[in-house]
């Protein structure tokens, strides 16, 4: 009894692994004659044991030239974007680095004032600067941290979800043509009429998991628009402040004059300001992170 079970199981594993390979085999086919242009050639060197029915059927492929053209241009913005992330992880980290050392430098001159006293003077002018601009630096690090969390979140969540959805309706896709040409292929073999109908049913089947999938790509497609303009147009205005903010107060330090101070403290409120608007609490991350995926 136990021994006709375990056949039972196995004969049913072999016939799955049989069509999970008859699947395979066929769009991989597919894929391959339809990259490599689809000529009788290349279908009979590469495929001589398939049926002359096949090797003599046309390899169609079903095209949406506008979608495909958005897809397209999604993948290569897609790359833009991670260079932009990329790009902002060195640069914050060798700001980063910067910043440090400034702080080193600052404590290295403090310590020499203590030293040197005909030069104390000079020597903590440029310890409070160096230690003002390092302040200062500090607070644009954490507007940097977030525009780069806020980049990330958009090029490894929000974009990856939008292709992975692209995946799937190529896959889809695929599958349809496969299934699409093998009914046609079957017409002209003059395949009797129950063939023809099993084959135009599991046509059916995929085609409707195809348009289905097509019309979640264009939806996800338009949402990714929508989101990617209003996160970036916000990020980059907030970034732009807090860069101009943070110039500022650098700029102030090397003007010796009586307005120093007064300078020094209206640029320094500004980048307070203007890290503030970028909401770094942790409350307020929470906030933003759940409005843009619910978006």
């Amino acid at each position: 009894m136990q021994i006709g079970l375990n056949l039972t199981q196995m004969a049913a594993k072999i016939d799955s692994l049989k069509k999970w390979t008859v699947s395979t085999y066929k769009t991989t086919k597919q894929s391959i004659c339809e990259n490599l242009g689809r000529v009788r050639k290349f279908l009979k060197f590469l495929f001589n044991k398939i049926s002359s029915v096949f090797a003599r059927t046309f390899i169609e492929r079903t095209v949406d030239k506008e979608l495909e053209e958005q897809i397209e241009q999604l993948k290569i913005l897609h790359k833009y974007y991670n260079q932009v992330l990329t790009v902002s992880k060195l640069f914050m980290s060798n700001f980063h680095q910067m910043n440090e050392a400034q702080k080193s430098l600052a404590e290295s001159l403090y310590q020499l004032s203590l030293k040197e006293m005909s030069l104390k003077a000079e020597c903590s002018s440029n310890c409070d600067s160096l230690r003002s601009v390092a302040h200062n630096g500090e607070l644009l690090e954490r507007a940097l941290s977030f525009f780069l969390s806020s980049i990330k979140t958009l090029s490894e969540k929000t974009f990856e979800d939008t292709i992975e959805t692209i995946h799937n309706y190529d896959q889809a896709r695929l599958e349809y043509d496969v299934h699409r040409n093998e009914i046609v292929a079957l017409q002209h073999s003059n395949a009797s009429p129950e063939a023809i109908a099993g084959a135009d049913f599991r046509c059916n089947q995929h085609r409707r998991k195809y348009e289905q999938l097509k019309a979640d790509v264009k939806v996800k497609l338009r949402l990714l628009e929508e989101n990617r303009w209003k996160v970036m147009r916000k990020q980059l205005l907030l970034l732009h402040n807090a860069l101009i903010a943070y110039s500022s107060v650098a700029a102030s330090v090397l003007k010796l004059s009586e307005k120093l101070p007064m300078v020094h403290l209206g640029n320094a409120k500004a980048l307070h300001s203007a890290v503030e608007n970028l909401n770094l609490g942790e409350t307020a991350n929470e906030d933003f992170a759940s409005s843009f995926l619910e978006q």
